[in-house]
């Protein structure tokens, strides 16, 4: 042992795995996103890109336990996508190419981002980054679902869950319905405005 050096530590006692009970009731009980986004901020897993200046949607910033649960997540999905099949192979190209490559592959000719025109707020966004969700009353049971009030979308982000409720309530007020302090109304599924049918989408309402 080196000069002035001390015993070592005691080890710490093994927690108990957690039971199946404990885990159930984890998994029945509802987070917040923002809750995630606090937990993740805090231990330094993911940062909103530019976080500090607004943050960019879409794009985000790893830590140093971010960058080795990423890490151990793509080696996880390559060694089960690539290296377990016969099939398909490893490849990784620049994204830098000549533009002929961009004619025969029909994207300089075909190739479009669908855009969509909110009527009340004269706002344009692409398609592929609005969700939309169906928003009804609450039925007669807890669980069951009542009237159709309509539909609200809203920009793709961290919190798509927070930014349907309060589109949801926006909704509700123009319609002028009102709900028991406490009770939610049913929204969802969320989905990417590019699957709504005609129908749908001519029923969706005001972007947020």
């Amino acid at each position: 042992l080196c000069a002035g050096a001390g015993a070592p530590p005691a080890a710490e006692p093994a927690s108990a795995a957690p039971s199946v009970t404990d885990v159930q009731t984890l998994a029945d009980t509802p987070v917040d996103m923002s809750e995630i986004v606090s937990l993740c901020k805090r231990r330094g897993f993911v940062f909103q890109s530019s976080d500090i200046y607004s943050g960019f949607n879409g794009f985000y910033d790893y830590g140093p336990l971010g960058v080795e649960l990423r890490a151990n997540i793509k080696k996880a999905w390559w060694a089960d996508v690539v290296h377990r099949r016969d099939d398909v192979v490893g490849l990784d190209s620049s994204i830098i190419a000549s533009p002929r490559i961009w004619e025969a592959s029909g994207h300089v000719a075909g190739f479009s981002d669908p855009m969509v025109d909110c009527k009340e707020s004269k706002q344009r966004f692409r398609a592929d980054q609005l969700l939309f969700a169906p928003v009804r009353l609450p039925g007669e049971d807890a669980e069951a679902e009542g009237e159709l009030v309509g539909y609200v979308s809203f920009l793709e982000g961290s919190d798509n869950e927070g930014e349907a409720y309060k589109a949801a309530k926006a909704l509700l007020k123009k319609a002028g319905k009102s709900l028991p302090k406490g009770v939610m109304p049913h929204i969802g599924p969320i989905r990417d405005f590019t699957e709504a049918s005609p129908e749908e989408r001519a029923l969706v309402g005001y972007v947020s």
